[in-house]
């Protein structure tokens, strides 16, 4: 984090999703988030730091955000198909340039006959000034390999542009989500 505190994610046994480990005195903070099906506790995704040095993680379909003075919040993320439904297909003036957190959700290949296919890869988009979200769609692989190759290494805060960027496992493909215009992938 900004004060040079180290944080990892889960596998602590089930005891906790997201740590902090304060530099000065080796004290781990420990932070849990619990499945809503079974109670457990779930490990946590990616940890990535704003400018304002809040911590941000995933866990339990949830975006997990930890504030400066340690206070954890759950987010709801909204289902894909919400968000294309309002998020509209330009960014309000207030928008450009502004900081955002930005993650992929995979889906299941789904086969038949022995053949299996990836459908594309989903690239998310949260703003926490505004609170707008925004999806974009993975575009299919060059012609010759699967229909949809998955996404990985997507720039979790984007570009000064507020332009979020992957690349495609086993091709040559970049992805651009283009912060200026919600959906819009290069």
């Amino acid at each position: 984090d900004l004060d040079g505190n180290p944080w990892f994610t889960g596998r602590g046994g089930g005891y906790w999703t997201i740590a902090k480990t304060d530099w000065k005195t080796g004290k781990i903070t420990p932070y849990k988030v619990t499945a809503a099906q079974s109670e457990s506790v779930v490990n946590g995704g990616e940890i990535i730091t704003d400018r304002q040095g809040v911590v941000w993680t995933f866990a339990a379909g949830k975006l997990v955000k930890i504030d400066g003075a340690g206070e954890m919040e759950l987010i709801t993320i909204p289902d894909a198909e919400e968000i294309r439904r309002t998020q509209g297909t330009t960014v309000p003036a207030g928008s450009v340039g502004k900081e955002r957190i930005w993650w992929e959700h995979r889906y299941q290949p789904v086969c038949s006959n022995g053949l299996c296919e990836n459908p594309p890869t989903t690239l998310y988009m949260y703003e926490p000034s505004t609170n707008r979200w925004a999806v974009y769609d993975n575009p299919p692989a060059p012609a010759g390999t699967p229909a949809f190759s998955n996404v990985y290494n997507v720039t979790s805060m984007g570009d000064a542009d507020g332009n979020g960027w992957g690349a495609q496992f086993a091709t040559a493909v970049i992805v651009k989500a283009d912060g200026s215009a919600p959906g819009k992938v290069v």
